[in-house]
């Protein structure tokens, strides 16, 4: 019973960090507006990052 617990938890675990990975895609029209498209809460939360557009330096 207790196996099954520890299993249970860990499940739980893995479902509430899945829950808050994010991927996301951002269109950068402008080079150099990139952080400005992604506010902070967001970075800190990013998996997957997919960019279109052109970038630069600043990005």
């Amino acid at each position: 019973m207790t196996q099954l617990k520890t299993w249970g938890l860990l499940l739980a675990l893995a479902m509430s960090l899945t829950a808050s990975a994010r991927k996301v895609k951002v269109n950068v029209q402008q080079p150099g507006t990139l952080e400005q498209q992604l506010p902070p809460k967001v970075r800190k939360s990013l998996t997957e990052l997919t960019l279109r557009g052109s970038l630069n330096g600043a990005d």
